[in-house]
């Protein structure tokens, strides 16, 4: 059955950095996946990654691997800093449009946006609200779509992120929607980006590894299983279209 999910974020994988930047006449989503994430997904999530124009790979691990069996595809991105964001928040500053935040905790948020505003001159934030949202997703549904943004954020891990992204496109949403993982929580607090090095490198995990609590414990227990299962679908399974 995990092949059905190596198809789907396969072929929706971009290969340039302009193919997920915003539209405004249209609804367009865009998700990020790692290899932790594409492990622990269920059956029963695979479905809703149909909903997405393109989801980027947030690891070198499936872009090495599409490279070495003989797959030139896709660039690794994620929404972060020193990769999609600063892109997004330009197109939309040049084309004068809004964006909404929703994420993180209550009193962070705020900051986050404080942060945003900081860093990016010109910047037209529509509305925020932080992610803890479980008994009041059409009422936050509602209330972007009234505040007139054409690109929303959204940080509440997956999949949670990611079905209020679709559930955000089935209501009419007209716009960009991006899932963003931890940046709204990371940027209030100045972590602002990858050191140079890690991206240039492609060593992200590595500082990851020795930054972040836990990280060791998800590598060794999902990373094999992910290189094994992602090497057999690319070379005995994948469909090509």
């Amino acid at each position: 059955m995990i092949k059905q999910i190596y198809q789907i974020f396969y072929d929706k994988l971009p290969n340039t950095l302009n193919d997920i930047l915003p539209v405004y006449d249209r609804c367009k989503l865009v998700t990020c996946l790692n290899p932790y994430y594409l492990v622990k997904l269920t059956p029963i999530d695979y479905s809703l990654y149909e909903n997405f124009d393109y989801i980027p790979s947030d690891g070198m691990g499936p872009i090495k691997l599409n490279k070495y069996c003989g797959h030139q595809k896709s660039i690794r991105l994620s929404f972060d800093l020193s990769a999609m964001a600063g892109p997004v928040f330009r197109d939309m500053i040049s084309h004068n449009e809004s964006m909404y935040v929703l994420g993180a905790k209550p009193g962070e948020v705020d900051k986050s946006v404080q942060t945003i505003k900081q860093n990016f001159e010109g910047i037209k934030i529509a509305g925020f609200h932080h992610g803890y949202i479980n008994d009041s997703k059409q009422q936050i549904i509602e209330e972007i779509k009234m505040s007139g943004a054409k690109v929303v954020i959204i940080g509440m891990g997956a999949p949670m992120q990611d079905e209020m992204a679709v559930l955000l496109k089935n209501s009419g949403y007209i716009g960009s929607v991006y899932t963003c993982g931890g940046f709204i929580h990371q940027i209030q607090e100045n972590i602002m980006s990858f050191p140079e090095w890690s991206n240039k490198l492609g060593l992200r995990w590595m500082y990851r590894l020795f930054t972040q609590r836990g990280m060791l414990k998800r590598l060794l227990q999902t990373y094999p299983k992910f290189v094994i299962t992602y090497v057999w679908f690319l070379l005995f399974q994948i469909k090509k279209t």
